[in-house]
């Protein structure tokens, strides 16, 4: 399954953030650079509960959608 995009965050720094449609998709590498308390590493958290089929351990109920292959998943 290859991820495309991360659609939809609610959570952390991250809020009522929406995927912009002039961004396009995720590449085969991707570089995610940023000053701490940005949001990095929920991004990499988010992506290994994408990796692993798992729920991701976000602080504040925080939400999420992703687009893979076409099909959002989101939590």
């Amino acid at each position: 399954m290859k991820l495309e995009k991360l659609s939809k965050l609610n959570v952390a720094s991250f809020r009522d953030y929406k995927w912009p449609n002039e961004l396009g998709a995720f590449s085969d590498i991707n570089v995610i650079l940023g000053w701490n308390g940005t949001g990095k590493t929920v991004i990499s958290r988010i992506l290994r509960s994408f990796e692993k089929g798992e729920y991701a351990e976000l602080q504040d109920d925080g939400k999420f959608e992703i687009t893979a292959d076409g099909q959002s998943i989101s939590q």
